[in-house]
């Protein structure tokens, strides 16, 4: 066995070992864990669990087609561990992907871009979430293995469904177009709004033919995001300060390192160039001693005998995937960093972005990339069986924070604790339920614990400043202020010395958090509500 044999073996036995591992852990960790890792996730997860029962929430704008629709089959049947788990084998289809893109580009260890992929501590976290981030992770990755393949179709339908599952769908779909204007495949473009069209027309559809719109309009209308956004903003190094927690403490050098090696000897969408050729010097004309002919005569190839076109065929077609292979690396870093530097300049303005450090998730398996070649760069001398070690304890080490500060398994958090509290109440009070038959909140969380749609069930009416301004009679608010105060969508933001002014709302309880309980000013009976009509809250 040559050492070449022997490299690709023990890299195929630790890419293996890595994904054995890692879904143990990832599998441990959704069972273990009882708390959502952001409340975000708790709406995501609600609507996938309804999405069944109520079909229009497989096109609702803030929970994304996409994702409802790759989690709502898990959701209705397996709960939420059916949903983790589904995250569970994304994250697996990504560890995949990202090994053949490796392999494609030639890397000596492939595995070390799974090893990089998993070593990061947000990869592993959302592995078990219920979040965007990884499964339009996984749609990217897939569509950048179509191009590294050519298979043309396949990715420019992977980026055209990319708007579906983020916002930076759409700087992918540019990105698509780009694409295949350079490479000539014009006709593919069609293809790329052809989703947006499709989900606005079936969004119309689904929510009654508005008569107020036109089909086209539905998407438009009912965009969640708005240009300034609602969280503020911050530093323009902040999610550089911050990369450490996405890439993974330790491996930080290592994808700086694959970075500048893939924007340095990478090439945007370089020229393929057809072989030239000229008639073969005369047999007997010798050149001249000691020249090898002119920079031109160097620069063409020679015909064989058999024809040139047959012969010269494969030194064509190597020179064609060579000059992709660069640009494929060029783009495994531009890509990273151009979302870095995206969500860098947002957050400065406060445009688009809150800020989050899971948005870089979206790009997780280019990460993991350039990651590995930057080790393999620093290790170059090193034989494969040490390089591999290495990377793995520097993947492995920072998991040890995990002992002093628990992280892993995600225990409820003090919101979700107090939503259990007033859940438990509302439950148990049967007199309470009788005179406060609708409930309404900001917060997912108290709908989970309720089983509850958040859009439609009965004895719930959706959040929203008009319904907080007048609200019906025999309503209870839970009342959450992060969420009541920021929101991507501004509809669903409230003054709340205003609006609870208005609304003429009567505070019952006030916890913990910022956590509040009203009352609507009249019972469903129609009797005015009384801070002391309601004694047993605890």
């Amino acid at each position: 066995m040559n050492d070449e044999q022997y490299d690709r073996k023990l890299d195929l036995r630790f890419f293996m070992l890595a994904m054995l591992v890692f879904a143990a852990l990832s599998a441990w960790a959704a069972k273990a864990s009882d708390g959502f890792v952001e409340a975000d996730g708790c709406t995501h997860y609600l609507y996938a669990r309804f999405a069944v029962t109520h079909p229009y929430l497989l096109v609702n704008v803030w929970g994304r087609p996409l994702v409802t629709g790759l989690n709502a089959l898990p959701a209705y049947y397996g709960g939420r561990l059916g949903v983790r788990f589904a995250s569970l084998a994304m994250a697996l289809i990504c560890a995949i992907a990202t090994y053949r893109i490796a392999v494609g580009q030639k890397y000596r260890l492939p595995a070390l871009a799974v090893i990089g992929l998993f070593a990061q501590p947000l990869f592993f976290v959302h592995s078990f979430a219920e979040l965007t981030e990884l499964p339009f992770a996984m749609v990217v990755i897939l569509a950048f293995w179509a191009y590294q393949k050519r298979l043309w179709m396949v990715m420019t339908v992977l980026l055209a469904i990319t708007p579906l599952g983020r916002p930076e769908g759409f700087g992918f779909v540019l990105a698509a177009a780009f694409a295949l204007i350079c490479h000539r495949r014009w006709w593919w473009l069609i293809i790329l709004p052809m989703p947006l069209v499709i989900w606005s027309w079936v969004g119309w559809v689904s929510y009654g033919l508005p008569g107020d719109m036109k089909w086209w309009q539905w998407l438009i209308r009912n965009w969640p995001y708005e240009a300034q956004s609602n969280y503020g903003s911050g530093p323009i190094y902040h999610y550089l300060m911050y990369l450490p927690a996405v890439v993974g403490a330790l491996l930080v050098p290592a994808a700086c390192v694959g970075v500048w090696w893939c924007l340095r000897y990478g090439k945007l969408f370089g020229t393929y160039t057809i072989p030239r050729f000229a008639p073969a010097p005369s047999p007997g004309t010798p050149r001249e001693s000691g020249s090898e002919g002119t920079p031109a005569e160097r620069n063409v190839m020679q015909p064989p005998a058999v024809g040139p076109h047959l012969n010269a065929l494969p030194e064509y077609r190597e020179s064609e995937q060579e000059n992709h292979r660069r640009t494929c690396d060029f783009v495994i870093a531009a890509l990273p960093v151009g979302i870095l530097f995206v969500h860098s300049v947002f957050w400065f303005f406060g445009k688009f972005s809150g800020g989050e450090l899971r948005y870089l998730l979206v790009v997780g398996p280019f990460w993991g990339l350039t990651a590995a070649r930057g080790w393999e760069w620093i290790c170059r001398r090193a034989s494969a069986k040490w390089t591999l070690i290495a990377a793995t304890m520097l993947a492995v080490m920072p998991a040890a924070v995990n002992l002093a500060y628990t992280v892993v398994p995600i225990r409820y958090s003090g919101d979700e604790m107090v939503a259990r509290q007033i859940t438990d109440w509302y439950k148990r009070d049967a007199g309470v339920r009788n005179r406060y038959p609708i409930v309404m909140s900001p917060q997912p969380t108290f709908f989970y614990l309720m089983d509850l749609c958040p859009t439609g069930d009965p004895g719930m009416i959706s959040w929203s400043r008009e319904r907080v301004e007048h609200p019906p009679a025999g309503t209870m608010m839970v009342y959450e202020k992060i969420l009541a105060t920021f929101n991507s969508d501004k509809k669903l933001v409230i003054d709340p010395d205003t609006s609870l002014t208005m609304g003429g709302w009567v505070l019952i309880r006030e916890f913990d958090n910022g956590w509040k309980v009203y009352l609507s000013p009249k019972d469903a009976a129609g009797n005015a509500s009384t801070p002391e009509s309601l004694s047993t809250l605890p």
